[in-house]
């Protein structure tokens, strides 16, 4: 990409979003307003989520669970790409097709265009004309002098150790690619994000950050990072979406919270996590046989309905936490084989109708007779709704069928029967 096209590019994205700025602080538009808005996305389908920077895990696990997931695109080199973004530089053409006929992907610029520069393997992304995310200024929702009093009371106590810490992990991450920006950024926005929360008035989370950058910086660092991702950004972003995040992440930002504070359990990350679960399904022989991500990704959302797939991921999510099983702190090995396990148990419900399908010939004659006194006169109404029957769409045009799943069904999780109703499902 030319140097002068993405000036020009730079120049467009920062009048655009000045306009917004401009007409939200004159009222001509209200806090709802949306930046960027939808129409800058070639296609784009309900419910939205955005994946966030440094995944550590495959962007095809979460495609399917959402209408558009929109993938953030930092500047980065092709070397370091995928460790960033969850997919092959060799993918982004791909990918680009699938936003283009489906609109199940889409994306935005991370970093400033002029900053895109050499990285060629890009251009095809730069055809979709993607916006750049920009958040809100802080002074929009606080009192600028108490947000600068906040930087200087953080920059005191920061200056004791943390400060050196802080610069110095961010410099290890900006190596290995897991990080787009300079160090002084990241530590700025350390600065920012406790700032603005003692703003706010959360001063349980202040206080205990506070406490931890003089006693432990590694707690100090994740608490910051709930301040920033759940605080920080979430306020002031102009763009309404569901968030994701990699359950290896969240797990980083749960441990600073010190256990027996008052402030564990308040802010402690509670979001979905498709990105796990996705991996488990695009890996699940029985739902698709595609070899490769992008191509079980396709499958999934070609044969199954988003809706239908998001409201799995929901079962699986609840199905795991039932059983006492800590999905965002397990490991790899222990989720997937609990999640098989879910996927099993599920068939305990198939083994259960067919059990029914013997028993119901013998006892349809007694459930029928309690049923057509329950249409008459009201009594038996108690057994059948104990079963879960009602009366009347039993009686008219009941089948066989029908009832041996319902007594099967019934007393089991919730969930089991998310997932056993998902897999019976024909496909689309």
């Amino acid at each position: 990409m030319r140097k002068e096209w993405l000036i020009d590019y730079e120049k467009r994205e920062d009048e655009l979003f000045s306009g917004f700025l401009k007409d939200l602080k004159t009222g001509k538009i209200d806090e709802n307003a949306q930046y960027p808005p939808l129409r800058r996305f070639r296609k784009i389908n309900h419910p939205i989520t955005t994946v966030n920077v440094a995944i550590l895990s495959s962007v095809y696990s979460v495609i399917p669970f959402y209408g558009t997931s929109i993938v953030m695109i930092y500047p980065v080199s092709k070397t370091l790409f995928e460790d960033m973004h969850g997919f092959s530089p060799d993918d982004v053409c791909k990918l680009v097709d699938f936003a283009k006929s489906e609109g199940r992907i889409q994306f935005a610029l991370g970093g400033r265009a002029t900053k895109y520069e050499k990285l060629d393997f890009l251009d095809p992304i730069f055809e979709l004309s993607p916006p750049h995310f920009s958040v809100l200024p802080e002074t929009l929702f606080v009192d600028e002098k108490t947000f600068k009093k906040s930087f200087v009371e953080f920059q005191t106590i920061a200056n004791l150790g943390y400060k050196t810490y802080a610069l110095q992990k961010s410099n290890e991450l900006i190596q290995k690619g897991l990080l787009p920006t300079a160090a002084k950024n990241e530590y700025k926005n350390d600065i920012r994000s406790y700032s603005f929360a003692k703003c706010l008035g959360y001063y349980d989370l202040t206080d205990l950050i506070e406490k931890m950058l003089l006693e432990d910086y590694e707690s100090a660092d994740r608490l910051l990072g709930i301040a920033e991702h759940f605080i920080f950004r979430e306020t002031l972003s102009p763009f309404r979406r569901i968030h994701t995040y990699c359950g290896k992440f969240l797990s980083f930002l749960r441990e600073g919270i010190t256990k027996g504070s008052d402030v564990q359990g308040e802010y402690e990350p509670t979001t979905e996590i498709p990105f796990e679960i996705g991996r488990f399904l695009i890996k699940n022989k029985k739902l698709t046989n595609a070899s490769g991500d992008f191509e079980a990704c396709k499958e999934l959302c070609y044969h199954y309905s988003q809706g239908g797939l998001h409201k799995l991921l929901i079962d699986l999510q609840n199905g795991v936490q039932d059983r006492n099983i800590d999905a965002i702190a397990s490991t790899r090995e222990d989720l997937d084989a609990a999640l098989e396990n879910l996927w099993k148990d599920a068939d305990s419900i198939r083994r259960r109708i067919k059990v029914s399908e013997t028993v119901i010939p013998f006892s349809m004659g007694i459930i029928g007779s309690l049923a057509g006194r329950a249409v008459g006169a009201g009594e038996g109404l108690g057994f059948l709704a104990l079963l879960g029957f009602h009366a009347v769409d039993r009686i008219i045009g009941a089948r066989r069928e029908n009832i041996s799943e319902r007594l099967a069904k019934w007393g089991q999780k919730d969930y089991l029967i998310g997932i056993f109703d998902f897999k019976k499902k024909p496909l689309l």
